[in-house]
């Protein structure tokens, strides 16, 4: 069996539920859809059709959007 050998770069990056954001960062389920809804959230739908999305959040844009919300005052 032949070892397979991959560039780091072209692993996929992880995609996270939008209940595991939700807990990450403290808020409502409700909340981060509402972000994804109002385009301030990247995320991408996994799910077939249009009946009920299954939002997935790549991890690099929960650390932009982390960066975008985070008080610099």
């Amino acid at each position: 069996m032949q070892e397979c050998k991959r560039d780091p770069v072209d692993l996929p990056e992880p995609l996270h539920k939008v209940e595991e954001i939700a807990r990450s960062w403290q808020t409502s389920i409700e909340h981060v859809l509402a972000e994804i809804h109002g385009g301030e959230l990247k995320a991408v739908n996994i799910g077939k059709g249009q009946k009920r999305p299954r939002w997935r959040i790549p991890a690099s844009e929960a650390a932009k959007y982390l960066l975008r919300k985070t008080y610099r005052g």
